[in-house]
C-alpha cells in the first residue's frame, strides 16, 4: 500500500508520500494541531485487492472538533 497525505499550510498544499498503511508520528501531529474545518487527503491510494488487481482511492477529510 502507498499513498500521498497532502494538507494545507499557509494556504500551500503539501504533499507527504508514504509507503504502508500507517500514518507516521508527522502526520498524526499535522492531524492533531489542525482546527475544525481544516482538511487533510489521501490521495493516489493504491491497494492490493484480494483479486490481486491494484486499485487507486482518493479520499478526503475534513477535521471536525467540538
Amino acid at each position: 500500500m502507498s499513498y500521498t497525505f497532502t494538507y494545507t499550510k499557509g494556504g500551500n498544499e503539501l504533499p507527504i508520500p508514504v509507503k504502508g498503511p500507517y500514518f507516521t508520528d508527522e502526520m498524526k501531529k499535522i492531524v492533531k494541531s489542525m482546527k475544525a474545518g481544516q482538511k487533510f487527503f489521501l490521495d493516489d491510494v493504491v491497494i492490493l485487492g484480494p483479486d490481486g488487481k491494484k486499485t487507486t482511492l482518493y479520499l478526503t477529510f475534513v477535521i471536525v472538533k467540538q
